[in-house]
């Protein structure tokens, strides 16, 4: 990565930046980041870009509305030539097409927005037509059915209805006076109730009879309607009656999103002809929201199928305009992902412009250019000098004293995108530091396959990464919202695979062993005399004879764990102890890795004192302790205690006993490196080098730090000529380990050195010197070397957190890496569980049937169980917990992540972010 200084001239920024974007490999540093965003020159232009790209929403989102199919562009080249079609008919050069296209969306927006305002409205009235056309159906049947003259079964059923209302409102029930128990008798009587004792016929229509009957029509929330009831019930004492029906809402339209969603009902209230009551009436419904509808006087049937046939003619033209306002709102939407685009182009590129500094007739800027690109960006600004020669090229100088640290840039695919991710959450790599997803690509995939061990589950794992990795093309172009499963499918595949590899080790196929090769143990029973009966087993389990397993001489089992295993009573002793051994001894490896890492960037940095007193001891009291502890496990492995097992000695009690004891072997117990002295010769031997290791980290480092910082604070005076007296007492304060007086000395001399740097200096014809010191530069990005100055404390203690974070955590992190054995125990365990309580039931059924409905009721419960349990929740436990070792465990040991992304200003990775290509 190199630095340059790019000076642009001014008249020609914009075309300049425009072809800069173009190649997309120069990542510009912000000089401006302690200026307010206003102060900007290009802060306007990026403000219409904003309102412009807020107007573009809303044409969007309601093409989406309407299911207008959005094209976008598949690349760079696409773009550029719809752009240039877009130029040609807009007759406007690229960089003032801005101002063209911010007048366009703005009328389109509102074209838009009225379009809305009258779909609204359109909307809004036919679905109140399609509502009367219902009313009046509904209603008329009501009316026609229930009250015609003469039916005198409607008639008992409303008085029915009346009483209990009056009972249910009034209270007057158990000999309980009611609410309007002093309402004459008479008018507390029902209206049909009156009618029928008076003898006079009951008529729709007005009449010149002594009682008329009206009515009210309409819909109301179905919520509402026992309020409603009783509403009308109070306010009429009972002289109207009201009828409800659940209305048929198919039809409506919520093209404007304004439609009430909830049920309603259309409601029929049938009353004595009267203005006043009718007026109460219609105030009542407009209370509860309801709409009230006309219905042709005396529900003439000629009448209503006149008025529903001329509601439909009305609902059909509605209809017709809708489709119309649609049709107008889609045509405006051609242009909407090119214009998209280019307003992020345009807003990019005036960002990038905001980070350069301002001097006159030009722009002085900073950059990084990967080294392998510099020749590809030089050729590229001499192509611009061939296409127009009136065009001032950029000019660009290398800096090479500098303290700046340079940005990271990992050139990626698609396999290795998903790992350096992982890693970049953590922490970005510094420059040039190694990179651990270098390492995540294998061993991330293969930690998990050791949590989640089993050949079915693995396999089945793996054939959907295989399946995602096949079809990737396919499911992009048909479902572009799973772009973010996609990047995961090589991770999938690796991670199917690897715990594929290790169910074949563990000899595991969901919670069943594999007889793929024959055993290296013989059963055979057990004589009459040696058989103990279980008095806990049932008594039809007595009639097996139990059985005892004899090894074959010199038999190995060809591949994993031999299925014999699984027979035995210690299965799981037996399991848990190698699986529990293999994830300490990976544990140590990759710890160990880590720690070499940091030798590897020690040497590169040039830094002597972490190499020697950091590398050296930590890998030193790695190996003597825990490299020890995985030597003894191998060897114990390779003893053959055949005869004499109770002499086989705990690996754990053996490293207890390096520190109580002096590494001396347990009575009873046998030494599994060498004899007794030899193995407590070196426990007392490691024990003492793990000991010297621990002041060997903490002391040196800091004593180092101070004393180059006090050399560097003395070569600074010498430099600039500062008599000694001037600053003998300062210097003595410093000795003294008076920090605020040495920092206010290290600040002087840092200040001063900063200020006697040269100027970087860029001349032009007829123009002004532009002057920017590096000192506002090194403000704005991380140096590469900082922490001089500080005072002794800090950095001991400082040391000191690291020795004991260190010394304490190759204890912790090696119990950390017992979660590989922890949650494979839990994987097989609840496999076992699951297969024996649902499949295995069914299996043992003592009927046909009964082994043909448990077997299936069986699979169903199980495959849900496995489904849901094992390969979603476990899947992502076991990837969380490999994250854990890898971030924590693994990276802890040499990788800093203080660095930043190298971004370089790149129309591809715009079209990318915006299309999802």
């Amino acid at each position: 990565m190199e630095m340059y200084q790019v000076t642009i001239p001014n008249d020609d920024a914009w075309y300049l930046m425009n072809e800069m974007g173009s190649m997309g490999t120069i990542h510009f540093l912000d000089l401006n980041k302690t200026e307010q965003t206003f102060h900007l020159p290009y802060a306007t232009q990026i403000k219409r870009a904003d309102e412009t790209l807020r107007r573009l929403a809303v044409i969007e989102a309601e093409c989406k509305k309407f299911r207008v199919k959005l094209i976008k562009p598949r690349n760079v080249e696409s773009f550029q030539k719809s752009l240039k079609i877009l130029q040609a008919e807009k007759r406007k050069a690229e960089n003032v097409l801005l101002d063209e296209i911010e007048t366009d969306i703005e009328g389109k927006e509102k074209f838009v927005q009225e379009q809305i305002k009258r779909l609204s409205d359109l909307s809004s009235d036919m679905n109140t037509l399609i509502e009367h056309k219902n009313v009046v159906a509904a209603a008329s049947k009501i009316i026609l059915s229930a009250y015609a003259v003469g039916s005198d079964v409607r008639v008992d059923e409303e008085k029915q209805e009346i009483n209990i209302q009056m009972q249910e409102i009034e209270g007057g029930q158990d000999g309980q006076p009611g609410v309007g128990d002093n309402i004459a008798e008479e008018q507390k009587q029902p209206l049909i109730q009156r009618q029928e004792q008076t003898q006079q016929p009951l008529t729709l229509l007005p009449s010149t009879g002594s009682v008329a009957i009206s009515y009210l029509a309409g819909t109301i929330s179905k919520e509402e309607i026992m309020r409603f009831k009783k509403m009308v019930y109070r306010a009429t004492r009972g002289k109207a009656l009201t009828y409800f029906q659940d209305m048929d809402s198919q039809g409506l339209q919520d093209y404007a999103g304004g439609l009430d969603q909830r049920m309603r009902a259309v409601y029929v209230v049938i009353f004595q002809e009267g203005q006043h009551i009718r007026d109460k009436l219609i105030k009542i419904c407009d209370s509860f929201l309801g709409k009230n509808f006309d219905i042709p006087a005396g529900c003439e049937q000629n009448a209503i199928n006149n008025l529903i046939t001329s509601l439909e003619l009305q609902i059909q033209n509605h209809k017709s305009a809708i489709g119309q306002s649609s049709q107008a709102d889609a045509n405006t939407s051609s242009l909407v992902e090119i214009y998209k685009i280019f307003l992020q182009k345009e807003k990019a590129l005036y960002t990038s412009l905001n980070k350069l500094k301002k001097e006159d007739k030009l722009y002085l800027g900073f950059c990084w250019i990967p080294k392998v690109d510099v020749q590809n960006v030089m050729k590229d600004i001499e192509d611009i000098r061939e296409r127009d020669k009136n065009i001032e090229i950029p000019t660009f100088k290398i800096i090479t004293d500098h303290e700046i640290r340079p940005p990271s840039l990992f050139r990626v695919n698609e396999f290795t995108a998903v790992f350096q991710e992982i890693v970049n959450t953590y922490g970005i790599p510094t420059y040039k530091e190694v990179n651990p997803s270098v390492f995540a690509c294998v061993s991330f995939p293969f930690l998990f396959g050791i949590m989640f061990g089993d050949m079915g589950h693995g396999f089945f794992l793996f054939l959907v990464g295989a399946f995602l990795c096949i079809f990737d093309g396919v499911i992009r172009r048909k479902f572009p919202s799973a772009e973010g499963l996609l990047t995961l499918r090589y991770i999938f595949l690796l991670m199917g695979f690897f715990a594929t590899y290790c169910g074949i080790i563990y000899n595991d196929f969901m919670a069943i062993p594999v007889w793929a090769f024959e055993s290296c143990y013989e059963l055979r029973d057990l004589p009459q005399g040696e058989q103990i009966h279980d008095p806990n087993l049932p008594a039809d389990a007595h009639h097996h004879v139990p059985q005892e397993a004899i090894y074959k001489d010199d038999c190995v089992y060809p591949v994993g764990v031999d299925p014999a295993w699984y027979l035995g009573k210690n299965e799981l002793a037996f399991l848990n102890s190698l699986k529990m051994k293999i994830s300490v001894i990976l544990g140590v490896m990759q710890m160990s890795l880590g720690i070499t890492m940091k030798a590897f960037n020690a040497v590169y940095f040039k830094n002597k004192m972490d190499f020697f007193f950091e590398f050296v001891p930590q890998i030193i009291l790695m190996m003597v302790l825990f490299g020890y502890m995985d030597l003894l496990i191998i060897c114990k492995w390779l003893t053959d205690f055949k005869g004499k097992e109770h002499m086989a000695p705990s690996v754990i009690t053996t490293m207890i006993d390096m520190a109580l004891s002096g590494g001396a072997v347990a009575p009873g117990t046998q030494a599994v490196v060498g004899s007794d002295s030899v193995q407590q010769g070196l426990s007392i031997a490691f024990l003492l080098i793990a000991l010297v290791c621990v002041p060997t980290m903490l002391f040196p480092k800091p004593l180092y730090i101070d004393k180059m910082n006090k050399l560097h604070l003395q070569q600074h005076h010498d430099a600039h000529n500062i008599p000694m007296q001037e600053h003998k007492g300062e210097t003595q304060g410093l000795l003294d380990g008076d920090q605020q007086q040495r920092e206010q000395v290290v600040q002087q001399v840092e200040y001063n050195q900063v200020h006697k740097q040269d100027d970087w200096r860029s001349k032009k014809e007829g123009g002004a010197i532009t002057n920017y010191k590096l000192s506002d530069l090194q403000a704005n990005e991380p140096p590469a070397n900082a922490g001089h100055g500080e005072a002794f404390a800090d950095i001991f203690i400082h040391q000191l957190i690291e020795t004991i974070e260190f010394v304490l955590g190759t204890i912790s992190n090696t119990a950390s890496y017992l979660r590989l054995w922890a949650l494979s125990l839990a994987h097989g365990q609840l496999a076992a569980v699951f297969i024996e309580n649902t499949m295995i039931p069914g299996l043992e059924a003592h009927s046909t049937a009964g082994v043909f409905f448990g077997v299936w009721i069986g699979y169903f419960l199980w495959a849900s169980f496995t489904f849901s349990v094992l390969m979603s929740m476990d899947v992502m436990e076991c990837f969380l917990h490999t994250l854990r070792l890898h971030w924590v465990e693994f990276q802890n040991k040499f990788y800093k992540g203080q660095g930043y992304k190298f971004v370089p200003f790149s129309y591809n990775q715009i079209l990318k972010e915006y299309t999802g290509y």
